[in-house]
């Protein structure tokens, strides 16, 4: 069932995040990418229980857990407790809504493995960001940015390898 600690959860997840990979917060200002294709149901072939040392990931045909929280695909702007997924061939673009805006978490699947990607908002990465897309600061002190990058530079985005990797989480149990 879901759980009522949501919010703890997605904060707790940003804040693993940011401890993981050491980089300030890029945000969206909608879900992405606005071309992908928008899952109701995840594909059978990717549903099953993924980990690492750190991450616990649970994908089911129409939610996601994280850890024990759980998180319902939606196919509008995700409110609290859902998740929107858009595919963009090979990627699956993880969508969540916070009260910023759209952390969004790009992964993909091979191999009985699923690798985690985010952008990372460190100057570098920045640097390599603001070559696709425009950089808009919220707050400087605390490293919060966001993007509202065109479908063409989304793509950027991809062509221009500004994704991290988060993790790589190896598949241990195929959903049934």
């Amino acid at each position: 069932m879901f759980s009522r600690k949501k919010p703890f959860a997605l904060v707790a997840v940003s804040i693993l995040l940011l401890v993981l990979t050491g980089c300030a917060r890029i945000y969206f200002a909608r879900p992405q990418p606005t071309k992908g294709m928008v899952l109701r149901r995840f594909p059978k072939e990717i549903t099953g229980i993924y980990s690492d040392s750190v991450l616990f990931l649970r994908l089911r045909p129409d939610s996601l857990y994280l850890w024990e929280t759980g998180f319902r695909l939606s196919t509008k702007d995700p409110g609290k407790g859902e998740v929107q997924i858009r595919f963009a061939s090979p990627y699956y673009f993880v969508n969540f809504r916070d009260s910023l805006a759209f952390p969004v978490f790009m992964a993909w699947a091979y191999d009985n493995k699923l690798a985690v990607y985010m952008l990372c908002g460190d100057a570098r990465s920045r640097t390599v960001i603001s070559r696709a897309a425009k950089i808009d600061t919220l707050s400087r002190e605390k490293q919060i940015y966001r993007i509202d990058p065109t479908p063409d530079e989304f793509d950027g985005l991809l062509e221009w390898d500004a994704w991290d990797v988060v993790g790589v989480l190896e598949k241990k149990l195929n959903q049934k």
